[in-house]
């Protein structure tokens, strides 16, 4: 993730995208006439884009994570039967915050020590092409939360900008279909040093199950035209901390692309 960031970062000012600038995207689907989710069925904004103060749209996924590096059902190794953490590997995170069900990290996984690593390194980058971000939005799954919590302790921007938990920038449900996902509450992250705004309201309240991929795009797309809207008239960075296929499924609207679920499969 560090090693790329610099190739993503324009110092002329455009990171990854901005609300006000709409291009053709050279990805679009020749011929594709495939609309199954209603995806064009609104525009992303609302209002006149024109008055709409520039925004900035900083898109990242999380850092590298436990469960792939040392496999599913780490946890089994890494708690004791009472549920207290032992780490048995340099790179496994040193402490874990206390949550109500310690086998609930085994599929809401946290960061290695080289994920918590990247993800302070990737902020300090963005410091130093002086973006600061104004807002921050984060997937509630806790790997995108400690990857935000860090990018934002690089830029030194952390005590400034709390964490927005949005649901709507989870991944596709069906892709946990056998193993449902439980996240950590509010107050579980506050206690465990987390900076959660607590007045933030999910644009989104519930994920419908087993949705599909076109259904993922779908309510991508209607979560970023609701913080689009929020952050109209102020403009600024907003950073959006969350999945591999988030940069695709966040911004394929934005550029007139038709949804391409069969790239979903390679991102993830």
């Amino acid at each position: 993730m560090y090693a790329k960031i610099n190739a993503y970062l324009d110092p002329s000012g455009l990171l990854f995208g901005h609300s006000n600038k709409r291009e053709t995207s050279k990805y679009d689907m020749e011929g594709g006439d495939i609309d199954e989710s209603g995806y064009y069925s609104s525009s992303y904004g609302s209002g006149s884009e024109g008055d709409s103060a520039p925004l900035r749209f900083i898109i990242i996924r999380h850092g590298e994570r436990v469960d792939v590096t040392y496999g599913g059902g780490w946890t089994q190794r890494a708690f004791d039967q009472s549920g207290r953490y032992y780490p048995f590997d340099s790179n496994m995170p040193p402490s874990l915050p206390h949550r109500a069900n310690w086998l609930d990290y085994d599929i809401d996984t946290p960061l290695t020590v080289k994920g918590l690593a990247q993800s302070w390194n990737v902020g300090n980058v963005l410091a130093r092409y002086n973006l600061p971000v104004t807002a921050c939005y984060s997937s509630p799954a806790f790997r995108s939360i400690q990857t935000a919590d860090r990018i934002l302790e690089g830029m030194g921007r952390k005590g400034h900008v709390a964490l927005r938990l949005e649901l709507g920038l989870f991944e596709c449900t069906s892709w946990y279909a056998r193993s449902p996902i439980n996240f950590m509450s509010d107050n579980e992250l506050i206690n465990g040093g987390f900076n959660i705004d607590t007045n933030y309201s999910s644009q989104m309240n519930s994920l419908r199950l087993l949705e599909n991929e076109y259904q993922y795009y779908d309510r991508s797309k209607e979560t970023m035209k609701k913080i689009i809207k929020l952050h109209r008239n102020t403009g600024g960075t907003i950073l959006f901390v969350a999945h591999a296929p988030s940069l695709e499924v966040l911004t394929r609207h934005l550029m007139n692309g038709q949804p391409r679920p069969e790239r979903l499969a390679e991102l993830a």
